[in-house]
């Protein structure tokens, strides 16, 4: 028996840190960048590349560090990895960039407001 290919979502998502998690935080971000381009869809199974949707657009997984993701380069209280791919239909190289953009703002906008 083959294994499945791999897929790679259609769309912006989060990965979140399953030992850290920030709710609000990434529903903030995943809201912003809704108005930008589209939030990647979970599979028939709730799930993106494997991994169960936490809620919509966002996974959580294992300490980034222990993965060797981007995120796990820090012990920040707020991080998260984004991942977004240009080659989708719905998407060009400067709607992921302003999504990009647009998460950033949104997660400053929620940590500005949180200390306020």
């Amino acid at each position: 028996i083959d294994p499945p290919p791999d897929t790679i979502p259609d769309g912006f998502y989060l990965v979140s840190d399953s030992t850290n998690p920030q709710e609000a935080w990434h529903k903030a971000m995943i809201d912003r960048v809704r108005t930008v381009t589209h939030i990647a869809p979970a599979d028939d199974d709730g799930k993106l590349i494997g991994e169960t949707v936490t809620q919509e657009g966002v996974i959580a997984i294992p300490s980034p560090r222990s993965l060797g993701l981007c995120s796990g380069v820090t012990n920040a209280k707020f991080a998260t990895t984004t991942e977004v791919y240009p080659d989708s239909p719905k998407a060009t190289d400067d709607i992921c960039n302003h999504a990009q953009v647009a998460c950033i703002i949104a997660a400053l906008d929620y940590i500005i407001a949180a200390q306020s």
